[in-house]
């Protein structure tokens, strides 16, 4: 296998998907024969450099909270987590980033790419995300995840959505963060529908969207553990991924 096996390259690049309607079913056939995919050439690649500027600036003005269920209209949130939780070992700081609070304009147009193909491949209402608040009891989070040089990283789990309420479920991703670069050893990894590990940080170019199936095992190895931890995010992994969790309330209009 060599890794145009998985590549699905969008035939025109756009954040707006528009004109290659053929793209969610050539990622959805790749995923199911291998379990995982790449979409290349959709975003441009000076957006993601624009991105993590917007990201790191951000970032600073977000407090540190709690895990708890969303209400529509909170504040975003920064979640610290180390130890075992949930069956899954992980050291990440978690930015949850929400629509109705706004964002800055690339990372905005990078996270609506990102939720419009997890859209399509769980056949949710296009609208779902920015415009449609809830959906089935969900609210669409924009997770911004820092794995630190130090050990930063996540056991082995798969994705899944309680009960399978939203039908099957893909992980669309995205990273603002690239190994040689912002890490040098450590990185994501995934078990393919062969059984083999792949280990795809260095798989990926700068502005590639990578999908992971139902079902698909994955985790991050301990980012750089022989550094001491550093929670700076001008270096480490930091990975993009929009993700529905339950929530909603009448704080704001779906």
């Amino acid at each position: 296998m060599t890794v145009e096996d998985y590549v699905v390259v969008s035939q025109s690049p756009s954040t707006a998907m528009d004109s290659d309607a053929s793209l969610a079913d050539r990622s959805r056939s790749i995923v199911e024969r291998h379990g995982w995919c790449i979409i290349r050439d959709l975003v441009d690649r000076q957006l993601f450099e624009e991105a993590r500027q917007e990201f790191i600036r951000l970032a600073a003005d977000i407090a540190p909270s709690r895990r708890a269920r969303i209400s529509l209209g909170d504040a975003n949130r920064c979640i610290v987590e180390s130890g075992f939780q949930g069956g899954v070992i992980r050291v990440s700081k978690e930015f949850q980033l929400y629509y109705w609070n706004g964002m800055p304009a690339a990372l905005h147009r990078i996270f609506r790419t990102l939720t419009r193909i997890r859209n399509e491949l769980m056949n949710l209402p296009e609208a779902f995300g920015e415009g449609q608040l809830l959906h089935e009891g969900f609210v669409d989070v924009c997770r911004v995840i820092l794995f630190p040089v130090g050990g930063g990283g996540i056991s082995k789990h798969q994705d899944a959505l309680k009960d399978d309420a939203l039908g099957r479920n893909y992980t669309v991703l995205s990273s603002l963060s690239k190994i040689e670069e912002h890490f040098h050893s450590g990185g994501g990894w995934l078990i393919d529908k062969r059984g083999q590990r792949v280990d795809f940080d260095g798989l990926l170019m700068p502005n590639d969207i990578y999908v992971f199936g139902p079902g698909t095992t994955h985790g991050v190895d301990p980012v750089d553990p022989n550094e001491q931890i550093s929670w700076n995010l001008d270096q480490g992994r930091i990975t993009l991924n929009p993700y529905p969790l339950p929530g909603g309330s009448n704080s704001a209009q779906a």
